[in-house]
């Protein structure tokens, strides 16, 4: 059979059924590739989470958090309120807003010796729910309740998450500013830990109207020596895609060189060289195909699970071991269509 009697149909066929049959010597690659496709996703799940975690905890730790004040504790400045709750509409920054603290009630229900803090809605978004938030040291979280405030007005109070250091508010109760807050002596900022700290901490202090003889300072709690973004972004197992590939596109060729008498049937049939090449070729991309198709339905099922993890992050890595697959497999099995079809069937 020449190479011309091959049409494009009946060849892409042939390829398929040589990896999709279940008798076929190749299906064993084919579960491999799905295999490794869904373990690749897995794994990028685990790690990303991790990350999650790692920043989730670190920032309750005061990480990107800070703090504009006077840089003289001794002279106060007054920090314009607008400006300051106008950074959380800034790129890099999560919230921002004035703190205010009117001093130490008892307050019913939580003890005697309560902070009592004004803040903006800009830092606590929650308090457009809610009257007052509570925190978490305070009381353990649970549904709305009633809760009255020092100036006697009941209002509808919720416990609010654990803030990171600070903010300080843990074992605080938090109201609204009032109308005649326009000024603070502290502006406070979380950054979003994904962005560029430096350039939007010193775009939030350009931002900030100040009125006041003392320079403004930043003043965080945290001290970062080592960057988790960067770690994660230089972890040696980003090259795992590559290794994936590298490992099943060498194992799909041991097991060609187990096909060598079915590499010789086609080529006794009359298959030339070019066309066997084709064939395994194709093949291989086929493996690989599936390699990266499995790897991005596993990305699919990892956010729908709630994995902070992009999808389309898990498909590239899947199609970069799909076509390092596919390159390796081939180039492994080069020499197979080229050698003699006696020597093929000799070699079984």
């Amino acid at each position: 059979m020449q190479r011309d009697r091959w049409r494009f149909g009946p060849f892409v066929r042939e390829a398929v059924r040589n990896v999709f049959d279940v008798r076929a010597k190749l299906f064993p690659a084919l579960v491999l590739a799905v295999l490794a496709g869904s373990g690749l996703a897995t794994i990028s799940a685990i790690e990303a989470s991790g990350l999650q975690a790692q920043l989730a905890d670190l920032q309750l730790d005061g990480r990107l958090v800070y703090n504009y004040t006077s840089q003289n504790p001794e002279i106060p400045v007054h920090i314009d309120r607008e400006s300051c709750e106008a950074l959380a509409l800034q790129e890099g920054v999560e919230r921002a807003g004035l703190v205010i603290n009117s001093g130490f009630f008892d307050v019913p229900g939580l003890g005697t010796g309560v902070m009592v803090s004004r803040a903006s809605s800009t830092l606590f978004p929650d308090l457009g729910n809610a009257g007052a938030l509570v925190g978490s040291a305070l009381r353990d979280p649970g549904p709305d309740f009633n809760l009255q405030l020092p100036d006697g007005f009941v209002s509808v109070a919720i416990t609010m998450p654990e803030q990171p250091k600070g903010i300080d508010t843990n074992s605080s109760v938090v109201v609204p500013l009032d109308i005649r807050d326009t000024t603070g002596d502290s502006c406070r900022v979380i950054f979003n830990p994904h962005s560029d700290t430096k350039e939007a901490a010193d775009r939030a202090l350009a931002s900030l109207r100040v009125e006041g003889s003392a320079p403004v300072a930043t003043n965080t709690a945290y001290q970062e020596n080592i960057n988790p973004i960067t770690t994660y972004l230089s972890r040696v197992s980003r090259f795992l895609p590559f290794l994936i590939g590298l490992l099943g596109g060498f194992a799909a060729a041991v097991i060609d060189r187990v096909r060598l008498s079915e590499f010789a049937a086609y080529r006794l049939s009359g298959t030339s060289g070019r066309t066997l090449a084709g064939l395994i070729l194709t093949e291989h991309a086929i493996l690989g195909g599936v390699l990266a198709s499995a790897a991005a339905l596993g990305g699919v099922a990892v956010v729908l699970l709630g994995h902070a993890i992009s999808a389309n992050a898990i498909t590239l890595s899947g199609m970069a071991a799909g076509v390092t697959w596919t390159i390796v497999g081939y180039l492994f099995t080069i020499d197979i269509p080229w050698r003699q079809p006696t020597s093929l069937a000799k070699d079984r």
